[in-house]
């Protein structure tokens, strides 16, 4: 066989290749058995590159503050090891100098599974996919270290002390390798969704349907499961389950939910780019288009509001031809969206519109409210808490009305509704209240938590983790959360520094106590501490949760 000889040592070309090959699978399973993180904050954010990235590149990042000390340690020890033992050190004997490399690589993956974490990675067959291409490209990039390293033996005594330098700092570039790993599948990934989005449209398009798809920067949820109980009165009604609002989630809802005989679907559709609205209308075209709100969410990935807005409005500029629009005139947002319509529209509002609604009384059991309609004036009581709410009836009762179902059964009907989970939902026992509102928060909905926090008696206590997907404005926007809660709370546990720190100037800003603030970095350590915090009668808020990723 073809030998080299470098070190005294003699070097067989198939034995060396034989041996990088299984030390490059090596990496490779170690990265993917340990490294979850960066896969599972990949599919926290969606598989959006703008998310990943922005949470690789933070600069409290612990999980890449702990890669760049894997790196430093795996360096210096295989530099240390070499210099050590230089009288023996040919390719093979380097290639044991590894062996430290590898143990520190393991014992930094372990120590992440050890962290505690309340959303486990979902093993879908994407997230397999792209498990699977990164392992390839892990194993591709190894062997080009180590085929390199074969190729410049001629390189002299200096280059034999680091000759695996690129091995020892591989770990660097894991976050990135996900993130290519993820580019390389897009394509992929968009043709598998094209294949199941395709099924959706057919199904459809055979199929006397009408759908009725809903979007906002909130309330869309609410609403959605709003009019959904309304209409099930008098229609045979599917809706999306929870916030299935993607093309994957849409798909899913009409190849699963759809049953033979439906007279109305009715979808939420979400959004975190421009395009977003207008893809989902070209799978599931709208008869009827809702928009419930338009404000300052996800502008991390939407930059500024005015493509929010723009991105709203795909919705009706996508919907059927001849189709309806309804909206939400309360909010000032979708009220400019309704003035630049020029289809077929209603709105509904506080002031003035198709139908007016007027807040008789609100408080910790629930509230009554009039409406006016067509010179008609109807009464409503409802469980539901806050001024919002009203204001999502109300357009869900205008779609209602529009679509003929009885005024009297959307009476009834209102009397027994219940709040959608996670959104201001009242959890009773003996001891306290607790205020479920953990869903995805933002200034509207936290001021909105708060008049509903000032409904009841007793001692407020607020958990939250702030306010995130803000973009730039993110800081600010959880300097004034803080103004908020100092007004209506008595103490304020909040999980992960970060935005702490912004949270906490806001607070005392406004003359909070600061004893009574409490700051952990994560949701156990925050859960563990209410034991100690709570007490008898009072009335305990969680207000958003996010995933581990933005902790």
């Amino acid at each position: 066989m073809t030998q080299i000889i470098l070190a005294n040592t003699s070097i067989d070309i198939g034995i060396y290749f034989a041996i990088c090959l299984l030390l490059s699978a090596v990496n490779v399973i170690i990265s993917l058995l340990g490294g979850k993180v960066f896969f599972k904050v990949m599919q926290q954010r969606g598989y959006h590159s703008i998310g990943y990235i922005n949470w690789v590149s933070r600069s409290k990042n612990k999980f890449m503050q702990r890669l760049v000390c894997l790196s430093i340690i795996s360096v210096s020890t295989y530099v240390a090891f070499s210099i050590l033992f230089a009288p023996f050190n040919g390719m093979y004997f380097s290639l044991i100098g590894l062996s430290f490399h590898f143990l520190f690589t393991f014992v930094f993956y372990k120590t992440n599974e050890n962290q505690k974490e309340r959303q486990k990675i979902g093993y879908t067959a994407r997230i397999k996919r792209l498990m699977f291409t990164y392992g390839l490209l892990m194993m591709l990039i190894s062997m080009l270290i180590f085929i390199s390293v074969y190729k410049l033996t001629s390189f002299g005594t200096t280059f034999s002390y680091i000759r695996y330098f690129g091995i020892c700092v591989l770990p660097l570039f894991f976050p990135i390798f996900v993130w290519i790993a993820n580019g390389i599948n897009y394509p992929i990934e968009k043709m598998i969704i094209g294949k199941y989005t395709n099924r959706a449209k057919q199904k459809l398009n055979n199929k006397n349907i009408k759908i009725i798809a809903v979007t906002g920067s909130f309330g869309k949820t609410t609403v959605k499961d709003i009019l959904f109980t309304i209409l099930g009165e008098k229609y045979r009604t599917v809706k999306s389950p929870k916030s299935y609002n993607t093309p994957s989630g849409i798909a899913l809802t009409v190849g699963e939910y759809l049953q033979e005989k439906t007279d109305f679907l009715i979808l939420e559709m979400g959004a975190r780019k421009v395009g977003d609205i207008a893809e989902l209308c070209k799978i599931a075209t709208p008869d009827i288009v809702l928009v419930t709100s338009v404000g300052k969410q996800h502008l991390e990935s939407f930059r500024k509001i005015e493509n929010i807005a723009k991105t709203k409005y795909e919705i009706v500029e996508n919907m059927r031809e001849g189709g309806t629009a309804f909206f939400n005139c309360s909010d000032s947002g979708a009220k400019k969206l309704y003035e630049k319509t020029t289809a077929k529209k209603f709105s509904s509002s506080n002031e003035t519109g198709d139908l007016v609604y007027n807040i008789i009384s609100v408080s910790s059991i629930g509230s009554t409210f009039e409406i006016e309609i067509e010179g008609t004036k109807h009464i409503f009581e409802t469980p539901l808490l806050g001024r919002h709410n009203i204001a999502n009836l109300s357009l869900a009762i205008l779609v209602a009305l529009k679509l003929d179902v009885e005024i009297e059964k959307i009476q009834e009907v209102t009397k027994n509704l219940e709040a959608t989970d996670h959104r201001l939902k009242i959890l009773r026992n003996d001891t306290m209240v607790v205020i479920d509102d953990s869903y995805n928060a933002n200034l509207s909905g936290a001021r909105y938590a708060m008049e509903v926090l000032d409904m009841f008696e007793g001692r407020k206590v607020v958990v939250t983790p702030g306010l995130v997907e803000m973009g730039k404005v993110e800081n600010e926007a959880n300097e004034e959360f803080g103004n908020i809660l100092a007004k209506s709370c008595n103490k304020v546990i909040l999980v992960g520094s970060e935005r702490a720190k912004y949270i906490s100037k806001g607070l005392k800003n406004c003359g909070f106590d600061m004893d009574n603030v409490l700051i952990f970095e994560n949701f156990e350590e925050a859960n563990n501490s209410l034991s100690a915090v709570l007490r008898k009668g009072d009335i305990l808020l969680f207000e958003n949760d996010i995933p581990d990723s933005y902790l």
